[in-house]
């Protein structure tokens, strides 16, 4: 049942129309699931690589108490990571044709620092497993999924 209602969100939301920023999971709908990836992400986080080849490193309990980032940009991160396994399940490629465009828009914009970008790749990586294994368990990529995916990466 998990995996009907997973596929069929995925397979609606894929088809969404786009609008800037926005992006189409309505997985990200429920902050259950963006949390449950953000939480995983900063629980790992210490591990994490920033653009300098250091490790992020243990976080004290202050600030463990302070957000890394605003609750709408960890959806954002979230939703991507659905896109990024949706196409994956698809066979099609998604990290230049998604995650490094928005990684590198992300770093270029200046408004995070090395350890809240270290930060969106972990959680999107988290999220990607997450989704993904629940969608090796419902089977073959649909055509239908497919398109979707060809159609959201053709607006960006």
């Amino acid at each position: 049942m998990t995996r009907t209602i997973l596929l069929a969100t995925i397979a609606i939301t894929i088809a969404l129309p786009v609008q800037a920023k926005q992006l189409f999971s309505p997985l990200s709908e429920n902050p259950d699931y963006v949390s449950k990836a953000a939480n995983f992400a900063r629980e790992n986080l210490k591990d994490a690589r920033m653009a300098n080849g250091e490790k992020v490193g243990r976080e004290s309990r202050s600030e463990k108490k302070q957000p890394l980032l605003p609750f709408e940009k960890e959806r954002e991160v979230f939703d991507r990571g659905v896109l990024a396994i949706t196409a994956e399940w698809c066979g099609m490629e998604w990290r230049k044709a998604s995650f490094e465009p928005f990684m590198n828009s992300e770093r270029k914009s200046g408004q995070w620092n090395d350890k809240q970008i270290a930060y969106m790749g972990v959680m999107h990586g988290f999220t990607m497993g997450m989704v993904g294994h629940e969608l090796t368990k419902a089977g073959d990529c649909q055509p239908k999924h497919k398109n979707a995916v060809k159609k959201y990466l053709a607006l960006k």
